[in-house]
């Protein structure tokens, strides 16, 4: 018998030495962590998963010991997780919840578990995930989560837990709407506790006033939150709050579908209209029109202006070349002299090769896990030419970094990004063609958005976002900004990301780099070549393009991979004045100077005349 399978039989038989020890191997990322996740991995997916959460003070620790006695009582066995808030001093877990919970505590259907946030946000710690999965592997029929307590920031429980309960107190007041966008909209029930006092009639009608305004048109037969009273102190309405989770956990089987409303996207367009004496005609009085979209997936705004802006031609870009190749850190005969090592426990050898391309740390890294991959021996590579099989080689080393890399993690999810920003106006660095690869908890605040406004889409209309889109962009107006190569689905963006414009492909089906086969990463690179060649046409000398997954844990099938290519240029070359503004930076507002439906026509017509 191995570790892995010595592991195995240990946690099955809720062994508690072991199930602790497990829990503290994962928790603190040491050497048995890897055999731990082994051993569980086909053990998982057999505990209702329930997240306890909600502001300090509401009795969230009183409802779970209520609810733990409850379970009991029916013949369950349970185990709790609390996230507690970190010791200034130690670091360690302030045992607040465990306290509360102590009378259950030696209970040998029982298993409670305190975890320290240490900073982590989003009400959990960055490793509960991966405790919860050695409970579940354990055989506890239910797992408890309880967050922090930290208020509306407090919603990552939502991607853990199948049935969420948000627990508020009596009196809230205005703070129910100053939490509507964060706890409370992840709930799958609500729960005033402390009932017995004067307050709680107000708050439970204020929570229901909420629920109206957010009922949805056709879905009257999906779950519907429902609000509940409970004193936990004295275990009443406790019983009717298990009977309201097991009831939403029974809807969720495959038995009981959900109802979903038609998914309709709208793109919603303002029209303005200034009126200026124009110094161009004369003075005579003129009117000069622009534009406010609305992205129909997260309702950031993009604003559409008119510029006056000549045709752009390709730079001679000799001289830069020239002027890089002797300091070049990526070309042959200084590359393996200069660059680092990953250590032999991630990466044997501390480099990873596929080709030409070649992977290894980044030496300013961004992150715990920050790598590069120089993609071709040839020190510049025109945009214009870029060849399909080394960007292929460059994506699957990528690909299979990540697979290696992300469980060394212990965040609850990671996410595997992929960028490559090509050439100085796109703030590259070196000209020599390279990836950025980042392995991370942390997926940065637009694409963290894009995924919240995506699990809502999924919750209420029963598909993915870019699936509806594709239909969509297959049919009426929305179909002038489709470029289709090679089956993979290109398009232009209805709001754009760069002043003259931006392209993007979907993955059909696909949420991360990781679930594409060779074959599907070949057409891709084939198919990317052809649009920057498009671009290089188009007077375009640089660009950013980033791969944006979902996390590698995700199973919802939310989102579809998706690849943004964004061109970069110089205003005005002579002053080198950037094509980013104030707009973007200080007012995150997207901005261009072309219409999305113009820039598809051009980038169609440039990728006919090959």
């Amino acid at each position: 018998m191995n570790l892995a399978e010595h592991w195995a039989e240990r946690i099955a038989a809720r062994d508690r030495r072991a199930v602790a020890r497990a829990i503290s191997a994962v928790e603190n990322q040491t050497a048995e962590a890897v055999l731990v996740r082994a051993a569980i991995a086909e053990r998982l997916g057999r505990a209702q998963i329930v997240g306890v959460t909600g502001p300090p003070g509401a009795g969230k620790s009183t409802l779970v010991n209520a609810l733990i006695g409850e379970l009991l009582g029916r013949g369950k066995s349970v185990a709790v997780v609390a996230v507690d808030p970190s010791s200034p001093i130690s670091g360690g877990a302030v045992l607040g919840d465990r306290i509360r919970m102590a009378a259950h505590q030696t209970h040998e259907r029982v298993f409670i578990r305190s975890l320290a946030a240490r900073g982590h946000l989003g009400g959990l710690s960055r490793t509960t995930r991966q405790v919860v999965d050695v409970l579940d592997a354990a055989g506890y029929d239910t797992v408890i989560v309880e967050t922090v307590g930290a208020g509306q920031s407090e919603v990552e429980i939502s991607g853990l837990a199948r049935t969420r309960v948000v627990v508020c107190p009596p009196g809230m007041g205005d703070d129910v709407q100053a939490m509507k966008a964060g706890v409370l909209e992840i709930a799958d029930l609500f729960v005033v506790n402390k009932a017995d006092k004067p307050e709680a009639g107000r708050t439970e009608r204020e929570l229901l006033d909420m629920l109206a305004l957010r009922s949805r048109r056709g879905a009257e037969d999906a779950w519907q939150p429902p609000v509940l009273r409970t004193v936990a102190t004295t275990g009443e309405g406790v019983v009717a709050v298990l009977d309201a989770i097991e009831r939403h956990a029974a809807s969720l089987q495959p038995s009981s579908p959900a109802i979903h409303e038609p998914a309709r996207i709208e793109f919603r367009v303002t029209k303005k209209l200034a009126r200026i004496h124009d110094p161009r005609k004369d003075f005579a009085l003129a009117e000069i029109e622009s534009e406010v979209r609305e992205d129909p997936l997260t309702g950031d705004t993009a604003r559409i202006c008119h510029f006056s802006f000549p045709p752009r031609k390709l730079p001679d870009l000799g001289d830069m070349v020239e002027a890089t190749r002797a300091a070049c850190p990526f070309c042959p005969g200084k590359i393996s002299q200069v660059t680092p090592r990953y250590p032999d426990a991630l990466l044997s050898g501390g480099r990873a090769q596929r080709g030409e391309a070649t992977l290894f740390p980044n030496l300013f890294p961004y992150d715990d896990l920050s790598a590069i991959i120089v993609m071709s021996s040839a020190h510049f590579v025109p945009m214009d030419a870029l060849p399909a099989p080394m960007i292929a080689d460059a994506l699957k080393l990528a690909r299979d970094f990540i697979a290696r890399a992300a469980p060394t993690l212990a965040g609850p999810q990671t996410w595997g990004i992929v960028t490559w920003n090509y050439m100085p106006p796109a703030g590259a660095s070196q000209v020599h063609p390279h990836l950025q690869v980042i392995v991370t908890d942390a997926p940065g605040n637009s694409l963290r958005r894009e995924l919240a406004a995506e699990t809502r889409f999924l919750a209420r209309h029963g598909l993915a976002y870019a699936k509806a889109l594709d239909a969509c962009e297959r049919d009426g107006e929305s179909g002038r900004r489709v470029l289709r190569e090679e089956g993979i689905a290109w398009s232009v963006p209805f709001c754009p990301v760069g002043m003259l414009g931006d392209a993007e492909a979907r993955f059909a089906g696909r949420a991360t780099l990781g679930a594409c086969g060779d074959g599907e990463i070949e057409a891709f690179a084939r198919s990317l070549a052809r649009i920057c060649a498009a671009y290089a046409r188009l007077g375009m000398w640089s660009f950013n393009l980033t791969l944006l997954p979902d996390a590698e844990q995700e199973s919802s099938g939310r989102h579809w991979l998706t690849a943004r290519l964004l061109p970069r240029f110089y205003l005005n070359p002579q002053l080198h004045n950037s094509d980013v503004a104030y707009l973007q930076l200080l007012l995150g507002e997207k901005f261009g100077m072309i219409h999305p439906e113009a820039h598809a026509a051009a980038l169609r017509e440039q990728l006919g005349a090959t």
